[in-house]
């Protein structure tokens, strides 16, 4: 089964929050889930399978 899922996501650990963009595409067990931050412009993408996951876009 394939779906795809845009919108707008806020996050908040009780001390720190956010706002972004998502979207998730999912193909079976295939998926690439894209996130974005409006004001830094920063993005991350988490893809992968059943077996195996990537994340990319994190900063050390």
């Amino acid at each position: 089964m394939r779906w795809t899922l845009d919108g707008r996501i806020a996050i908040s650990n009780g001390r720190d929050s956010g706002s972004g963009r998502l979207h998730w595409q999912q193909d079976a067990e295939f998926y690439v889930i894209d996130l974005r931050a409006p004001i830094s412009g920063e993005s991350w993408r988490l893809s992968g399978d059943g077996a195996h996951a990537v994340l990319e876009g994190l900063r050390a």
